[in-house]
């Protein structure tokens, strides 16, 4: 996953918004977006404290439980297909559904009515508007000004999956799949057709869009962080796991590869083992919220447990 979602709405590829105004639980962030505090095993500790934090670590609203319940059964569909975490796809989109029902946020620009608005002027472009702005924005040439102005930058649906991302990932998808000719999460037909798929990602009664993107997102997760550092992923457990995964969704992979290269390199000068931080932007709500999130899965798909 190129690119990669930043902290605050619009500025990546998802939209990440952040909570405020709720308590914070985390204290101060690595440089990767991890909360600081200590990390390594035996041999020594890598102090990894730098900057401030403003990730939220709250507990879901009552709506965003509903939510999970009611989409289980889809994110594990889905999850299933790719053989990724369903754990940390439905924890992904559960993390930005949740800036939606925020009360804190409501009227606000990252909040509910905000989001709604972006929803709805998303759906007012064609196709051929979507793709000559994607275009546009990949070429290096943007419309001036912010996603009022571009709209392939837009984050839409449940999931605040931006467009462009949506993009990028069905070109991958469809390369992935071009020789073989199957279209395993039944994406194939957003080619040439993006104004449809705006439409899908902004459906929040059937959202096997949305959980297809996210899955994707997840697959792309596991691939990253393995390639960081093939043991130290191997090492942590699948709900730590699943915290990384869902950092890597809010994010994303550009900022995450800069400064996890950073504390690599930090790591190694000191002679200590590097470990990941699970404890950072998304990640801490997510294990904050696990017991949760399970509760939800199982109500919604007659089981939970931490599945891989």
């Amino acid at each position: 996953m190129t690119g990669g979602a930043q902290l605050a709405s619009g500025h990546g590829r998802f939209g990440g918004a952040v909570v405020v105004g709720r308590k914070p639980e985390t204290g101060p962030k690595a440089p990767d977006g991890t909360a600081g505090q200590f990390v390594g095993r035996a041999g020594g500790r890598v102090p990894v404290d730098q900057g401030s934090s403003s990730q939220p670590a709250t507990k879901f609203t009552g709506e965003t439980r509903k939510f999970i319940t009611r989409h289980a059964a889809t994110a594990q569909r889905v999850a299933d297909k790719l053989g990724v975490s369903r754990n940390a796809v439905i924890g992904a989109v559960a993390n930005e559904y949740d800036t939606r029902h925020n009360p804190d946020l409501s009227l606000g620009l990252r909040g509910g009515t905000a989001q709604v608005e972006s929803d709805q002027r998303a759906l007012r472009f064609n196709h051929q508007q979507l793709a000559d702005n994607y275009n546009a924005i990949k070429g290096g040439s943007p419309n001036w000004g912010d996603k009022w102005r571009n709209p392939a930058m837009i984050d839409v649906g449940p999931g605040n999956i931006r467009i462009e991302t949506a993009i990028d990932l069905l070109e991958e998808y469809h390369a992935e799949h071009a020789a073989s000719g199957d279209d395993p999460l039944d994406l194939n037909k957003y080619l040439g057709h993006y104004d449809k798929m705006v439409k899908d990602l902004t459906n929040f009664n059937k959202t096997d869009t949305t959980f297809a993107f996210a899955a994707l997102t997840i697959r792309d997760a596991d691939r990253f962080f393995s390639s960081k550092d093939n043991a130290a992923w191997n090492g942590i457990s699948g709900d730590l796991k699943d915290a990384l995964r869902v950092s890597y969704y809010k994010i994303g992979e550009k900022t995450l590869s800069k400064n996890i290269d950073q504390r690599i390199a930090m790591s190694r000068r000191s002679k200590v083992q590097f470990d990941f931080n699970p404890h950072g932007d998304g990640g801490q709500q997510h294990l904050n919220n696990l017991e949760v999130i399970l509760e939800a899965i199982k109500a919604g798909v007659g089981f939970g447990g931490r599945k891989p």
